[in-house]
This record gives structure tokens, sequence and C-alpha cells, in this order.
């Protein structure tokens, strides 16, 4: 590209890379590399030689494209350094012990300063905007409380280190912020979604925070200024900072050091197989085995109950055994989102009396998160691992999740797909259709027709073998494993499957066929008369006793003088089987002789019965 001297026009002009003239007037500027013989005949450049002898107006060759390789330092180019070789910085470019810039820092100062000059003597806070939008985002990860007190995050500060504190009594924040410049000391509690709503909106580099005695607190985003009121009047005597939990993120006494990439792998894949049904509580949280902490080895479980998941991770250090601990699920999401938001490599885990927290440390904060330990009971997982699994079959990943994915519409609510031996070198997937549509009410159709898909396998099944699993258990599986294929392994039709991959272990319950139902047995008498005679009985009984309503001894009383083979056991199936398919018909007024808009009529089997709708 051309670079442009001190003088667009007159001697110089403006010249290519090469050192020609391209614009303006005057002479010829020397060529730079005139000295090296480059220029004369048989040189790399001869084309500019010849260029410069052509006649205005002719357009010359395009020369030929620099390569380091095509011509070596022994054409005498100049030595180029490789990509890879770091250049030395330029002056107001070198990175602070905390990743910023020199050039940054003193912006900073500078608005600090401006700050200092506008508040005098009044504490206040300056913040780089990216990094405190960063923290408010750790922070949203707690849950919402209903506790005023709560709503808001505390801060407190000193030189250039400030501390956040936020919970909702069941799990914790504590970041220590390490980029930061403030006057004096000072503490103060600023209301978070006012505060986490307000700072993404705006763009400016930093943003400085102060309280005034009227609790109102005032963002300046350098160009604007933001004021929100932190205390509502009606919360005024609870929003005392005194009252504000103490949270304490303490030291780490037998951390254990985990890789992060490896422990958000552990979580993307037990978090599906953990429930929130409030009846079988005690699954909704995951299991951390550190009793094998001294060997470096950590174990993660989860269970919802159909399915059990293990990950086997190695720590980075070997610490005394620890107890088993128990965090609920929404914990662990909560924390998932925290280490993708800081980019930590490393996340440290330490238990202190019911708590485990986790340290998250970068060049510019450090993040303690706590959450309280489970105190229910985790269900003997132990004997859910199958021992023994002799036969396997190997199915392409993609190939399996397309196919359950085409049957998943038409399955019916049982979601249940048959894994099924076809040949040596082929199986099938079958899903049955019929029962309750999605979307549709249809009842009470019969299981008489199938979909299936056969795909190729790998396998040592025996002919016969036929499974049934929730398809969407084995959708998600294959969805969370990183191989091209899956392997699982069975025992026969009535196992589980389990599959293994890089430390990861998930093992599916198959589903148990229904237990045939015993036959009814059959009634001497035909049903249909037992009901006719009962009615007969129950209009014959109210018509000599008056108003008052038969009893069902009674009842059969009066209906055994024209049954008499009616036994009393026979008499109360069939009422019970009337009662539990007894309907009501809803018909308009209009077609019941009644013209008048709001009112509908209900017809039962003893007549009809009018139903004013409500206005």
């Amino acid at each position: 590209p051309p670079i442009k001297t001190t003088s667009s026009r007159g001697a110089g002009g403006i010249y290519d890379y090469r050192g020609q003239r391209s614009a303006g007037k005057g002479g010829l500027r020397p060529p730079k590399y005139a000295s090296k013989g480059l220029y004369k005949e048989g040189g790399i450049f001869e084309p500019q030689r010849k260029k410069q002898e052509m006649k205005l107006g002719e357009k010359p060759p395009r020369p030929p494209k620099y390569d380091s390789r095509e011509f070596p330092l022994e054409a005498g180019l100049p030595k180029i350094p490789p990509a890879t070789k770091p250049t030395k910085p330029k002056a107001g470019k070198k990175k602070s012990s905390y990743g910023k810039t020199d050039t940054s820092n003193k912006i900073m100062r500078e608005f600090s300063a401006a700050e200092k000059t506008r508040l005098g003597d009044k504490p206040f806070i300056v913040f780089y905007r990216k990094d405190l939008e960063k923290y408010l985002k750790m922070i949203s990860t707690l849950s919402k409380t209903v506790y005023p007190i709560l709503k808001n995050v505390k801060m407190e500060w000193k030189n250039k280190f400030c501390k956040l504190t936020a919970t909702d009594l069941q799990k914790s924040i504590v970041i220590d912020a390490r980029d930061t410049f403030s006057n004096k000391e000072n503490k103060i509690i600023i209301p978070f979604e006012q505060v986490f709503e307000t700072v993404p909106l705006y763009k400016s580099e930093f943003v400085s925070i102060f309280q005034d005695e009227n609790s109102i607190t005032e963002l300046n985003f350098e160009v604007e200024k933001i004021k929100i009121r932190a205390i509502e009047e009606s919360f005024a005597g609870e929003m005392d900072i005194e009252k504000f939990p103490n949270i304490e993120s303490g030291g780490f006494p037998n951390q254990i050091d985990l890789d992060s990439e490896k422990l958000l792998d552990a979580i993307e894949k037990l978090y599906p197989t953990t429930t929130n049904d409030r009846t079988r509580y005690d699954l909704s949280y995951i299991a951390i085995d550190a009793t094998k902490a001294d060997a470096r080895q950590i174990e993660m479980i989860s269970t919802d109950g159909k399915r059990l998941s293990i990950f086997s991770l190695l720590s980075d250090n070997s610490v005394p055994p620890q107890k088993f601990n128990l965090v609920h699920r929404y914990d662990l999401k909560a924390l998932e989102k925290i280490i993708k938001i800081s980019k930590s490599p490393l996340v440290s885990m330490a238990t202190q009396e019911h708590v485990i927290q986790f340290k998250i440390s970068t060049e510019g904060e450090f993040v303690s998160f706590g959450a309280k330990m489970g105190e229910t009971k985790f269900p003997p997982y132990e004997k859910v691992i199958p021992k023994d699994l002799p036969s396997f079959f190997t199915l392409n990943k993609a190939s399996l999740i397309m196919s359950i994915k085409k049957l998943l519409p038409i399955m019916d609510v049982s979601e249940a797909i048959t894994i099924a031996y076809s040949s040596p070198e082929q199986i099938k997937i079958i899903a049955w259709v019929g029962g309750v549509f999605r979307g549709k009410l249809i009842y009470g159709s019969e299981k008489d027709e199938e979909s299936k898909i056969i795909l190729p396998v790998k396998t040592d099944l025996l002919e016969g073998f036929e499974a049934k699993f929730n398809a969407n258990f084995v959708l998600q599986l294959a969805n969370s494993l990183n191989k091209d294929e899956v392997k699982f392994m069975v025992k026969d039709d009535h196992s589980p499957i389990m599959v293994k991959e890089n430390g990861f272990l998930q093992v599916i319950l198959p589903i148990k066929p229904p237990e045939p139902e015993e036959p009814a047995p059959e009634l001497e008498l035909p049903e249909n008369k037992i009901v006719n005679e009962a009615r007969y009985a129950y209009y014959r009984i109210l018509a000599s006793e008056g108003n008052t309503t038969p009893a069902m001894p009674s009842i059969y009383r009066e209906a055994l003088k024209f049954l008499p083979k009616l036994t009393p056991q026979e008499f109360m199936d069939v009422i019970k089987k009337l009662d539990a398919h007894r309907t009501i018909e809803l018909y308009p007024l209009a077609d019941a002789g009644s013209p008048k808009e709001p009112e509908f009529a209900i017809k039962i089997p003893s007549g009809w019965l009018y139903y004013v709708k409500w206005r």
C-alpha cells in the first residue's frame, strides 16, 4: 500500500512500498534496496527497474509477491522476525499486574481526580465499567429473595481493593476486586436489580459510585449521572447495613484444586440426571465424593431414580480424605455460570462445617462462592451399577440421534423405544404408535402399529435380544458424549445399559413391561339387565316412600325380586362400574324448549337439571 510522506506533492510525493513515486511531482526517490543490487538485471525487483523506463500511460507488469520461502536471506532481503516472537510493547501500553494497561490506569487516575474535585472528601469508588458489569452478572446467579435487606449488595472498599458481598441465605458470593480506586475507606449497600439493569446500558470505560446521607446511590458514567434510591420508605428501618448478613469467605484448608473445564463438563453431564420432584428431594442433589482425595480421585454422582451418572475428576493436588458432600443442582448450575463469566482455568473446593466453598481466582478478582450442603441421605447408588455386562452394541452417534428425533413426534406417551436385534450387522429401533398422542386427545387406541428404523451396528448380541428404554434418556446421553460412536454395554433383555467415556459413566434402567391384568370374572347375568332392574327398583322405592333417597341395600333387595340369582358382589361391581363411567351432557336451553341465552340445561340419567350461567 502507498506510504504517505511529509509532502503529498513535490519532491518525494507518495511512494509505494518499493520506493516508487505514484503521485505528485518531482524527482524519483532512490530505491530502498538499490545498494543490494536487487533492481539490477536478474534481481528479484527487475520489473520495477523496467517500470522506470516505460512510457507514460503504459501499464507496468504486476510485481511478484514477496515470499520468504522463495527469496531467502541469501538473496539479500532483510531478516523478518517470526510472527510468534513477542514484540516489545510500545510506550504507554505496558500491562499492569491486573491486566490493565498503563494508559488505562492513567485515564482512571485522571477520572478519579476529577471525581475527587467534584465530591471533595465524600467517599466514592471508581470501577472499570466492564469489571463492575462482570461482578453483577456473577451476583445475578443468586436466587431472588423476599427479604428487603438481601435485595442489596454490600460494598466495602479501601484504597484499590473493594469487597462485594451478596447472599440469598442458601448461596453466597464474595468478590474481592483488586483493580479499583477510592479516596477513603467506606461501606454501603446498593440496590442490586436497579444497578444491574443500568450499568450495561452505558459504554463508558469507568463508573464511579457514591452514596449520600439519604441512601441515594449516584452512578457517574463520565458523561451522564444516574441517581437510584436504595431504600423504600416502608422498609427504611430494615435497611441498616449492620443488619446485612456477615458472609466470611474465610481460608481454604485442605482445598482441592480442579480443572475448570473438567468441572464444567461434569456439571453439564450430571445436571440432566437430577430431578426436581418434591417427593424425592434427595434426588435433587449432586453428590461429591472426596473420600479418596488423598489419591487425587474425586467423583460426582447424580441420579433421578431411572438413570445414574458418575463423573470422575482428577485433582491437581493431594489432600487428606474428606467427607461425602451433597450440593443442590441449582447451586452447581449457578457455579457453572460464575466459572464461565470469570474464565478461570482453576477452581478450588473446600468444606467448612455445613458449607461447601468454591474459590475462583483471576488477575483482577478473587471470587468465593459458598452453598449449603444437603443434610438428606443420598441413595445407595453402588447397587445400581451392573458388575457383569458381557454383551455390547455400538451405534453411530449422529445416526442414533437422528433416528430418535424422527421417532419422537409419533411416539405414545410412554416415549419408549425398543432396541431389538435384527442381524449381526443391523439393529432395529422401534417406536410404538398409539395411545395418547402429543397435542391430540385420542384416548384408548390400541398399540397395534409400530414405526421402526434399522441402523448398522457392531455387536455381539444374541438373536432375540429386545429391550425397551426411554427415548429422551438415550437422546440426552448421546448428545452429551464426545466420541462419534456410542458403545452400549448390556447383559440381557431386562438388565440396564451402561455407557463409559473418559471418566464419565451413565446407567439407564430399562422400562419394565406392564404386568398382565387378571381377567374379570364373568357375570352370570347380563350387565345391562342388572342396570335396568336397579334403575326400576330405585324408582319404585322412590314412588312408594316419597322424597327419601333409597339406600343401596334397599335397591338390591328390590331388584332381587326380579333377579333371584343376583349376588351382592355382582350388584356392587356393576354399581361401581357405572359410577366410574358416569357422564353428564350439556345442552343449551334453546334445544330443550327454552330460548334464554344465559341458561344451559344439564341432562342426567334421573332427568333434566337447569343451570343458570354466571353473568
